[in-house]
């Protein structure tokens, strides 16, 4: 897009030249961008998944490296270049006979519905949620071809929704939600003005055709306020603190009934103002604050912010196949 805005810092060091990638607005971008290195191959280190993967789609021109880069809102990444090039890199990539990468301008065409990811013996794994004939041409002058069929459509995960609170806290024991909304529209004042962290539970179904296995699962939360830590059939997943708030399930689901348990933190904030609303009350924070920092009016005029798990939950499926690279 033509208003999209990166920061970006530049590092070298002997062995290795690293750039560190800010996307400072409020939504995801798809990028293109040219770094000016050559004669190395980049990787991509992201502190807050905690791993690093080789990037194994890019060209270099006369003005360096040229490779596809995903940013959630806000969102950065590390791109690292240390090691020599790879013979059997993709340079480009066709769908349909339309070229996606790469492409001109800032905006990539190679979005996050595409990932290629290197496994052994030569070989590596295509990953779309966008169905169609797909050729890869490596650097080599290689044509790979793959065909990505339709993939299911994404599942909602309806209500309703069991939710625990912690005693000690002015919130119910338990409630049920038809539907999910923010603990901050619920009547019940206990659970409006609730900070801390609720569970939420819930059963659903997964077919036999969801869990085949040239299919990726990823479970996507929607709307979050503000931490979620997710557990699959006893299984802990991950944290996660940032949008989207999405993990994949592909490994932890089951056909038939599986149990999901999202547990939920929201900050101080309404639990201060609440306090503040019910002065004759029981008080369940202390604080020598005596206005709220974001608006500097006093807690019981702040208004209260959306808490909670809002959705919708969503089963996303991506079919992945595996091609040769050599």
């Amino acid at each position: 897009m033509s208003d999209t805005s990166l920061d970006y810092v530049h590092r070298q060091t002997d062995e290795a030249d690293i750039y560190f990638v800010r996307n400072v607005l409020d939504r995801p971008e798809d990028v293109t961008c040219t770094f000016r290195v050559h004669g190395r191959s980049p990787e991509l280190w992201r502190p807050d998944m905690g791993d690093r993967v080789d990037q194994l789609v890019y060209r270099i021109g006369k003005s360096g490296t040229t490779l596809p880069l995903h940013l959630d809102p806000h969102g950065s990444v590390f791109v690292v270049f240390r090691r020599p090039i790879r013979d059997d890199h993709i340079v480009s990539i066709l769908r349909n006979n339309e070229t996606v990468f790469p492409c001109d301008g800032k905006t990539s065409q190679f979005t996050n519905s595409v990932r290629v990811q290197a496994i052994q013996g030569g070989r590596f794994t295509l990953i779309a949620s966008d169905p169609g004939r797909y050729v890869l041409v490596s650097a080599d002058h290689k044509k790979v071809k793959a065909t990505i069929p339709e993939s299911a459509p994404s599942v909602t995960v309806k209500g309703p929704w069991q939710v625990a609170f912690p005693q000690g806290w002015g919130a119910p024991s338990s409630i049920k939600l038809a539907k999910l909304i923010s603990w901050s529209e619920y009547p019940n004042p206990g659970v409006r003005y609730f900070s801390g962290i609720a569970r939420y539970e819930k059963e659903f179904t997964a077919s036999a055709a969801a869990a085949q296995p040239d299919r990726r699962l990823t479970l996507d939360l929607g709307e979050v306020h503000s931490v979620a830590d997710i557990w699959l059939n006893g299984k802990h997943l991950g944290l996660l603190w940032q949008p989207p708030y999405e993990i994949d399930i592909t490994d932890s689901v089951q056909v038939g009934k599986n149990h999901l348990v999202i547990k939920v933190a929201n900050t101080w904030s309404n639990r201060l103002t609440g306090d503040a609303r019910t002065p004759n009350a029981k008080p369940y924070c202390n604080t020598n604050m005596q206005n709220a920092l974001t608006w500097q009016v006093p807690w019981n005029d702040a208004p209260l912010l959306p808490s909670g798990l809002l959705g919708p939950v969503r089963i996303i499926s991506k079919r992945q196949v595996t091609v040769e690279s050599r």
